[in-house]
This record gives structure tokens, C-alpha cells and sequence, in this order.
């Protein structure tokens, strides 16, 4: 996977490079839990138990993986390509020429957004961040109804890669009357479902296991962690 910081609208600074790398890892480690889990879904216990919390039932368990397998290949998988671009102000949005903001909404209220939706593995996406994303909680909390940096960007990772619909957020009464069909299609599941495997790393240091580097036994690579080591077999053929 491979980024760009485009500077147009505005520039980027190191500063905000580096808040979006470390909520672009923080969201690798959670679409290769996610990942791995949906994959079980039909033969563990709690693997089921994780998704039919946003997901209800498994009428659409394939559409469910399909989707979940694209948000983490797009953001760990060579050749797919993301282009990020920062739009701080009002006039910086309208020069995207995409239609106004949603009634009530300021920009400084947006934390990122995707205009695209449901592009295939050899279409770039572009990513546009505002200030919300760098001034509120950029990581995931306790709270899945509260709104971080990194819950909005798997929320919107969803649109752009699965062309997922806003049917209900999971702070709206609608939620949790969704239909079967609604919950495969809403964002807002897949973030609430993918952020429930958040798992904060509280050292600098890459953890380990077992105290030594494992290899991937299909190819050979070594790796300094199990997350690190799931993530490539989930690509590695």
C-alpha cells in the first residue's frame, strides 16, 4: 500500500503526516483482526458472537467478508494505492467542486470523507482530511457511538471500497432496526464492527511472541510479531 500527500488544496506538514500514520497503522492492526475473524465466523464460537453484534445474522455473511477484505487490502496491499489531501477551511472544500456540506455541518466539525465509492484495487483512492480529524480523538475509545479520527476513516474506507450506504449511525434510533440486507450496506456497522477489535499498543517496541521471530510458512519471511505475521499470510499466496 502506498500513500501520497497531495498538497493541493494545502500543504502537509510533518506534523499531521505523522498523526495520520499512526492512525493509518492503528487501522491495519484492526482490518487484519477484523479480517481474520469474519474469515470464522461460521466455525467459532466467539467470532460469531463479534459479528452478529452489528451484523445480526449470516444471510449476508459473504457480502460482510467480501467487504471487510477489500477495507484491509486496500490499506496494507501493494499496488493499492491511497492519495491524501487536507481541506481546512470552507473555501479549500468548495474548490473540490463536490456540492456543499450537509446542513448544520461546518467543516470544522469534519474529520475526513471519501468521494468515491465502491472503486476496484486498481483505482486510487483520495482521502481528504479535515480539521476534526487532527484536533478531536484521532483514535478509537471505549465508546463505540463516539466519533474518532480513526472510526471515521474505516466508516469512510467502507463507502470508498464497498460502496456501503448511510443508513443509520449506531447512535440513531434506526440502527437497531435494520434489516439484515441494511446492516451488509451501512458504514457505520462495518466501523462498529471492525472497531471493536481496536487493540492499543502500549509500547514502542514491536511485540513479540513467544520471544522469538516467527516466519511465514509459505514463503519464509521472518516477522517480529504475530500481528505483523497475519497480516502478510492474509496476502501471501
Amino acid at each position: 500500500m502506498a500513500i501520497t500527500y497531495n498538497n493541493n488544496p494545502i500543504n502537509w506538514t510533518t506534523g499531521r503526516k505523522n498523526t495520520v500514520k499512526g492512525a493509518i497503522e492503528r487501522i491495519q492492526r484492526m482490518l487484519t483482526r477484523s479480517t481474520l475473524s469474519v474469515q470464522a465466523v461460521q466455525r467459532d464460537t466467539k467470532a460469531r458472537v463479534n459479528y452478529t453484534t452489528p451484523f445480526t445474522n449470516l444471510t449476508k455473511l459473504a457480502d460482510v467478508q467480501k467487504i471487510i477484505k477489500d477495507m484491509h487490502e486496500r490499506v496494507s496491499k501493494a499496488g493499492q494505492n491511497m492519495i491524501f489531501h487536507y481541506v481546512p477551511t470552507i473555501a479549500a472544500f468548495n474548490a473540490l467542486g463536490i456540492g456543499p456540506l450537509p446542513a448544520g455541518v461546518t467543516i470544522g466539525r469534519v474529520e475526513m470523507f471519501v468521494t468515491q465509492r465502491g472503486i476496484d484495487s486498481n483505482t486510487d483512492l483520495h482521502a481528504y482530511f479535515a480539521p476534526a480529524f487532527f484536533t478531536g480523538n484521532v483514535y478509537v475509545s471505549d465508546d463505540v457511538n463516539k466519533r474518532t479520527g480513526t472510526g471515521t476513516f474505516l466508516h469512510e474506507l467502507s463507502h470508498g471500497v464497498g460502496n456501503t450506504q448511510d443508513h443509520a449511525y449506531t447512535w440513531q434510533p434506526g440502527y437497531a432496526t435494520l434489516t439484515s440486507a441494511q446492516q451488509a450496506d451501512n458504514a457505520d456497522s462495518f466501523r462498529a464492527y471492525c472497531q471493536g477489535f481496536d487493540v492499543l499498543e502500549t509500547t514502542t517496541a514491536v511485540p513479540t511472541f513467544d520471544g522469538a521471530t516467527k516466519t511465514c510458512d509459505v514463503c519464509g519471511a521472518a516477522f517480529p510479531s504475530r500481528v505483523k505475521l497475519m497480516q502478510h499470510k492474509l496476502t501471501c499466496r
